[in-house]
């Protein structure tokens, strides 16, 4: 269990939001459409099973689960991930879920 989010935007490249991930955090394809996040370099996890944050990629937006292992990690995957969506959007919309 986590907190669950969905970021909408209007302009939505998902090739280039998989590399921008991939450039800055550690990602892995957790399945065919959830991605697991974590800081690069990350040995800390409390939980080994369990990544920083899942995203996977909508129509309209990008679902972010929180999975409350590490809230400074997934606090700077957000805020990286919002920062790179802002380039291309004026505008995103975040709501919790």
């Amino acid at each position: 269990m986590g907190r669950e989010y969905r970021l909408s935007c209007f302009s939505l490249d998902t090739e280039a939001i998989i590399t921008f991930l991939k450039q800055h955090f550690a990602i892995s394809e957790a399945n065919n459409s959830l991605w697991s996040v974590v800081l690069t370099g990350n040995t800390t996890d409390t939980q080994d099973t369990w990544p920083a944050v899942f995203v996977a990629f909508e129509y309209d937006g990008i679902y972010f689960c929180d999975n409350l292992t590490s809230s400074d990690a997934s606090s700077i995957i957000l805020r990286h991930l919002l920062d790179f969506l802002l380039q291309t959007n004026v505008k995103i919309q975040l709501e919790e879920l």
